[in-house]
């Protein structure tokens, strides 16, 4: 599943600046595993740890730049940085488990465009349609790609693995309109592809 989250990044609360801010988009994609094993069945199966590693944009969009990557990302908090080399996160689980396990992975795309409320009217409410047509966004405007590894360590210490690369926004996602998130199960059943486990 993909949120996405469309803001405006003030310039500043002063009379130059009222009412003017850059749009800004934040893409949060929350993979899910599940286990093929039941709990009970071998608990040596259990995972107790997931790494997620190698976290980065590949080929960043036409307007804006991505420049922010947070893990374990939430709306209310912005969850871990990752920055520079920092580019991975992990978490012990204190009871291993063999479903349910979610990693949210963010990048926010900054300054595609700047916003200027005064053009519209400081009392009216324009329509997200009509300001991305009016400043010129497009879905291609804001694509790119977003890659990441997620490692499992089970109870036994096996390592089991898997590459994703996803495409952000997805291609049926409308970036003026009014949805919020996107199943990408539904879409690409390449996501639904087993780990494979490390020798």
């Amino acid at each position: 599943m993909v949120n996405i989250i469309r803001d405006i990044e003030k310039l500043g609360e002063d009379s130059e600046n009222y009412g003017k801010g850059y749009v800004r988009m934040t893409f949060n994609v929350i993979s899910e595993y599940v286990s093929t094993h039941d709990f009970d069945e071998d608990a040596n199966y259990n995972i107790k740890k997931k790494v997620v590693s190698n976290v980065r944009v590949i080929g960043g969009p036409k307007k804006g730049m991505a420049e922010e990557l947070y893990g374990n990302y939430n709306t209310y908090d912005s969850g871990t940085a990752l920055l520079g080399t920092n580019n991975k996160f992990e978490e012990n689980y204190s009871i291993p488990h063999s479903s349910g396990g979610q990693s949210s992975i963010a990048v926010t795309v900054n300054k595609i465009a700047l916003f200027d409320s005064s053009v519209y009217g400081y009392y009216e409410t324009p329509l997200l349609s009509e300001v991305y047509s009016d400043l010129g966004i497009s879905r291609e405007d804001v694509t790119l790609t977003l890659g990441f590894r997620v490692e499992l360590i089970t109870v036994d210490n096996r390592i089991f693995y898997k590459d994703y690369e996803i495409q952000l926004p997805p291609s049926t996602y409308d970036i003026s309109g009014s949805e919020f998130y996107v199943d990408l199960t539904i879409d690409d059943v390449n996501l639904m592809e087993p780990f494979l486990e490390k020798n």
